[in-house]
């Protein structure tokens, strides 16, 4: 019988403001970039993950901005079971933190906690993306400005041998990561996990001893293997940092940037991972002032950028 190609999509988590949306519809156009020849993946769909907040007529919007399929599945924002916010809010000073985060961008109360959630343990999981073997992640401040080499023409997926693929492994900062190492040599030891790769796992831990910092790979481009991820192992460490205590995404903000790493170091083995950057990948924003983020660094890439921006102002 014939063999299903596998079959990768585009997967980005939305929030409704009007800088979000502007970008993305930017990161959509620049797909166009991507050096691809297999017409099959020239047509991977995108899912932009929501809160239900996005209307139709931004949606209609944000599909006029690329060829591809796009769908708007949504995503549940509730909370871990057994971990009771108002509890948190009034007896933790970290909590109160980390649920004010990125509200100066316009982001609900824990809204990026959630999200760093969603990327860790629930994304996997999520119904939209069942029939898919892989998933490209970007996020709404990101474009590619050149399509990349060779190991790049396999976008929006990854070459069979891999599990997973991404820029590092770089070294984070003192911040967002109380308690997380331990709490993974804790589980290790508690589950009888040996590091699948004991060369990257040494990394991180002469990096923590030396430095009191983990490592990091670049979550806001990122291909990931669906089946790997979702392996019962797997996916038991990701609900252990996000669904029971210590809740360290959300009593710390456990980034998704560390997490990985050490899932990576614990389940992956080193030829299946491809730690390497896209030349032509570019993310973030513009630094304006404290608490102010100015306009997608990807802006200056593209000369229409004013008129989307007017056309999601007047959607407001």
């Amino acid at each position: 019988p014939h063999k299903k190609k596998p079959t990768p999509a585009i997967t980005s988590l939305i929030p409704n403001t009007p800088n979000d949306l502007r970008d993305f519809c930017l990161a959509l156009r620049s797909l166009e970039s991507l050096a691809v020849t297999d017409e099959s993946l020239k047509q991977a769909p995108v899912f932009a993950f929501h809160e239900g907040d996005i209307t139709p007529i931004q949606k209609e919007t944000i599909r006029a901005c690329t060829d591809r399929p796009v769908y708007f599945p949504v995503v549940n924002f509730d909370f871990p079971p057994g971990f009771d916010v108002s509890t948190e809010m009034e007896n933790s000073k970290m909590a109160r933190t980390v649920a004010t985060g990125g509200q100066n961008l316009g982001r609900p109360a824990w809204g990026y906690a959630q999200m760093i959630r969603f990327w860790t343990s629930r994304v996997w999981k999520h119904e939209a993306l069942a029939g898919y073997d892989s998933i490209m992640r970007i996020d709404t401040d990101s474009c590619f400005i050149n399509g990349g080499d060779e190991e790049d023409l396999n976008l929006p997926g990854v070459m069979k041998r891999y599990v997973y693929r991404s820029k590092g492994p770089g070294t984070g900062i003192n911040q967002w990561i109380d308690g997380l190492y331990d709490f993974a040599v804790e589980y290790m030891r508690r589950e009888g996990i040996t590091p699948a790769n004991p060369e990257l796992w040494k990394v991180i831990e002469d990096t923590w001893k030396e430095n009191g910092v983990l490592r990091t790979v670049g979550t806001n481009f990122e291909v990931s293997r669906l089946s790997f991820f979702r392996r019962t192992d797997v996916a038991k460490w990701l609900d252990a940092l996000t669904e029971s205590p210590p809740y360290g995404v959300f009593r710390h903000r456990w980034g998704d940037a560390q997490t990985r790493v050490l899932t990576l170091a614990m389940f992956a083995k080193k030829e299946n991972i491809l730690l390497r950057v896209h030349p032509g990948y570019v993310h973030g924003r513009e630094f304006i002032k404290q608490g102010v983020m100015g306009p997608s660094k990807c802006a200056q890439y593209f000369t229409q950028y004013g008129r989307i921006d007017e056309t999601f102002e007047q959607q407001q």
